[in-house]
């Protein structure tokens, strides 16, 4: 490797371990949802584990490929090559297969053809091998037992054979003619810098001679590396400094004195090659893989080998790790403890690729949030995360992988593997070794269906989520939700692959199909996928705009309270004025909430008095033309709090009646249906009222905006009992919030046993801070869940608190409503709570500015 590409390699790395570390560092400190459900604590914390176990495996790669040491090839005088046996397993191949295999053996170029004596190690005891290696003067070896699979039938060859070295190649792998040309000389390296006495093994890439199974059932034999490509010129090339390179079962020679040493080829796995590689490093053997490709086989043909042989490797690293104790061995180094192990934990993907794809569907179906996050935090701390990472994935492999292409591997195989690799974890190991099949076979369409199946569940509620996160948009305006929606689009993307990939090429439609396909894959599906992301994003844009007609500004408003909810002929303190709006209106409030106690003005049949009711109208209308939304709320209904069933009928009579006079209002008029249900309304009791009543409303206001809240005085904790109709997109949910009550409503002689208190603190404190950020990030994981808009309708301070503590809550009220996404309406104008001097037509500026400035940072 060059000295300028060595400093390009450095400084890229260098970068990306910046931005991972910046961004584990985020993830870690101020994403996790510690205050939500334990199912999201739960999830997140599965998450952020998978997560840090994928960053320490690319930190390992970086630190490797920066270490990169491809050894050279020694020039040797040819007395000094020695014998070597050639060991060609084969158990139920074709006989077609091996004979390529055994032909090009025999052809291998080496000083002194009688020093390579070439085996076939037959593991199927088939008299049709037999004939053949006597025919072609080839040795053979065969046993009826099988036991130990692929290591037994070596090691039954190993142990009656003598040469030196000893090469193995699987049936189909074909060497070139100069395979033992460029490897036997390895073996006569100077390892004057390594403390290590002897070249253990010489492992060389496995190569295919058609394309592997992704390339063919993709189409893209012209645009994509064969899957093996990343992992033997790069991977394994790397792990040469730290003498941790991996065997790969076939197309390596071998030190016999290492293999005797270590008792022959090891069977304590179904992975024997994995295993003898390691075994063979602890007795201090060097361990070189080169990248020069000297042998060429057989892919898996179709879904079912693929599937098995993966299987077989994942299960079979797994036992490996587990039964070597790699990470507590005195006979690894440090560098090769974390190799091995990080190869080991390569094969936990599937689990990672499955956490990948449920979490944000968790989020879009049930609310289950696994990070804390807005849109810009992800722009700023995930996006040139991702980037930096893929750019340098790609520039260091030198092409041969991408993060599509791991991508599409992995939603691929996740499926068939995640069992397996659950089950060997748990240690329910499978000591099968299955053979991959090497014949041209075509999958059952029933295989093929239990192939895509997971992956066709996942894609429905892939679908489902995408829909809830639009109109989570379209509803509540809540841009964040593209942070799911951009993941929900990618992991269909992958997932319909996947399914693709299938349901690919066939036989029958190999040349038909294949220009075609190719052309339509990088000209038609990759730029048509772009586009649709694009409307994704942008469509909700547009349609919010729409939506608005649906929902009235409601960003900032206050209660006109204390005047039309006195009980009748017994006004309050503050008396209602026209001018009052106008102030509203003027100071920067979108829009006012008027309680009225029409229980009061009403008959049993809901029949309100006519005078009381033009009253109401034209303050509605004065606000209305001003531009102010309006929320028009049923308040101090106190008799239907103590006897519910006495004044249900009453209740909705009078919203009959109510919405029959408002029909014609605009949009900008908002029903509320009762505040703040409490004493012996009970939740089940009220959800059935909100049902009822609604129904009522409906039948002359379609489409009326309608709030409703939880019982308990629209208690936070009551939400979970809550029940919104269904299919109704024109209900708001209220919440409100005086937490803590004895510093929010000391001093104020409307509630009893309040009155006497003064003088109480809220210094927003660290703990103080966090519970009420936890109180709001409650509801809105709640409302996510049930993708409704949430209003925080009433919230304040009596003016007898202390001013700078009072200013101080509001303040960081407003901060949370706004971070979540609800709007927000104080209460109140001009009495106890109030921050409006009618005397004197003066506001509290302070106060306002947090208000109307959103001046809370």
């Amino acid at each position: 490797m060059s000295k300028i590409r060595k400093i390009k390699i450095f400084l890229l790395t260098l970068i990306s371990c910046a931005f991972l570390i910046s961004y584990l560092i985020w993830r870690i400190l101020f994403t996790l949802p510690l205050n939500f459900k334990w199912s999201s604590i739960v999830v997140a914390f599965m998450l952020l584990f998978a997560e840090i176990l994928g960053i320490f495996d690319t930190f390992v790669y970086y630190y490797n490929i920066n270490n990169f040491c491809l050894p050279v090839l020694p020039k040797i005088n040819d007395d000094l090559f020695p014998d070597v046996d050639i060991f060609i397993t084969v158990f139920n191949e074709p006989v077609k297969i091996l004979q390529d295999t055994a032909m090009a053996c025999l052809k291998l170029k080496y000083p002194g053809k009688n020093k390579v004596h070439v085996f076939i190690c037959d593991d199927g005891d088939r008299n049709e091998i037999k004939i053949f290696a006597k025919k072609n003067q080839i040795g053979y070896f065969s046993r009826k037992d099988r036991k130990n699979a692929k290591s037994g039938n070596l090691n039954n060859a190993l142990f009656k054979t003598k040469s030196k070295l000893v090469a193995n190649f699987d049936v189909d792998m074909i060497p070139c003619e100069n395979f033992l040309m460029e490897t036997v000389p390895y073996f006569f390296i100077k390892t004057k810098d390594i403390n290590y006495s002897n070249v253990g093994f010489v492992q060389t890439p496995q190569n295919f001679y058609e394309p592997d199974l992704f390339q063919k059932y993709l189409f893209s034999e012209n645009f994509m590396h064969n899957e093996q490509d990343y992992f033997y010129k790069n991977i394994q090339i790397s792990k040469n400094k730290s003498n941790s390179v991996i065997y790969g079962g076939t197309n390596a020679i071998f030190l016999r004195k290492a293999l005797e040493e270590i008792g022959g080829f090891s069977s304590i796995s179904i992975t024997e090659d994995f295993a003898t590689g390691i075994i063979i490093q602890t007795r201090g053997y060097v361990c070189y893989a080169i990248d020069k490709i000297l042998a060429s086989g057989i892919p898996p043909r179709n879904l079912e080998s693929l599937c098995k042989q993966r299987r077989r490797w994942a299960c079979g690293c797994i036992q490996t790790g587990k039964r070597l104790r790699i990470l507590t061995r005195n006979d690894l180094t440090l560098r090769q403890k974390i190799n091995h192990f990080s190869s080991i934990l390569y094969w936990y993907f599937p689990i990672k690729q499955f956490l990948y794809l449920i979490v944000p569907i968790l989020f879009s179906l049930f609310g289950v949030i696994s990070a804390k996050c807005d849109i810009w935090q992800s722009l700023v701390f995930w996006l040139p995360m991702i980037i930096i990472t893929s750019v340098s994935l790609r520039i260091l492999s030198k092409n041969t992988r991408t993060f599509h292409q791991t991508r599409i591997y992995e939603t691929t195989l996740s499926p068939v593997l995640i069992i397996p690799v659950i089950c060997e974890f748990l240690g329910i190991s499978n000591n099968e070794f299955v053979i991959t099949e090497k014949k041209m076979a075509q999958d059952s369409i029933f295989y093929k269906i239990k192939f895509i199946l997971p992956n066709l569940i996942l894609s429905i509620f892939t679908v489902i989520g995408i829909k809830n996160c639009f109109k989570c948009i379209i509803l509540n305006g809540d841009f964040n939700q593209f942070i799911p929606i951009f993941w929900l689009i990618l992991n269909l993307y992958f997932l319909s692959v996947s399914m693709f990939f299938a349901f690919g090429r066939t036989e029958k439609n190999k040349r038909k199909r294949f220009s075609f396909l190719k052309d339509i894959s990088k000209k038609v599906v990759l730029p048509l996928f772009l586009l649709i992301t694009c409307i994704g994003l942008c469509y909700p844009t547009f349609i919010v705009f729409k939506a608005r007609k649906r929902f009235p500004e409601m960003k900032y408003g206050i209660n006109i309270g204390n005047a039309l909810e006195a009980p009748k002929g017994m006004p309050w303190d503050f008396e209602i004025k026209n001018s009052y709006f106008d102030e509203v209106k003027k100071r920067g409030f979108d829009n006012v909430r008027i309680p009225v106690r029409f229980s009061d003005y009403a008959d049993d049949e809901g029949n309100i008095e006519t005078y009381f009711l033009e009253e109401v109208k034209n303050y509605v209308d004065y606000a209305l033309n001003l531009g102010l939304s309006v929320t028009l709320d049923l308040h101090h209904f106190l008799e239907i709090m103590q006897n519910p069933l006495e004044y249900e009928k009453k209740f909705y009579n009078i919203w009959e009646n109510i919405s029959k006079s408002f029909k014609d209002y605009p949009q900008e008029l908002v029903f509320e249906l009762l505040n703040e249900p409490s004493v012996n309304l009970d939740y089940s009791t009220w959800n059935r009222f909100i049902s009822n009543s609604i129904g009522k409303i409906r039948e002359s206001n379609r489409h009326r905006i309608i709030i409703v809240g939880p019982c308990n005085f629209y208690n936070i904790d009551y939400l979970i009992f809550l029940e919104i109709p269904k299919n109704d997109p024109y209900i708001m949910v209220a919440i409100h919030y005086y937490e803590p009550y004895i510093f929010a409503f000391q001093g104020n002689k409307w509630h009893p046993g309040y009155d006497k208190l003064s003088n109480i603190n809220w210094n927003g404190s660290k703990k103080e801070l966090e519970y009420l950020s936890s109180r709001f990030e409650k509801v809105a994981l709640w409302a996510r869940e049930k993708q409704v808009k949430v209003v925080l309708n009433e919230f304040g301070v009596t003016k007898e608190a202390p001013k700078e503590c009072r200013e101080l809550w509001i303040k960081s009220v407003v901060k949370e409503a706004l971070k979540n996404n609800f709007g927000y309406c104080y209460w109140e104008l001009g009495s106890g709570f109030g921050i409006y001097d009618t005397k004197n037509n003066e506001w509290n500026e302070t106060i306002l500015d947090f208000l109307i400035n959103n001046n809370s940072k």
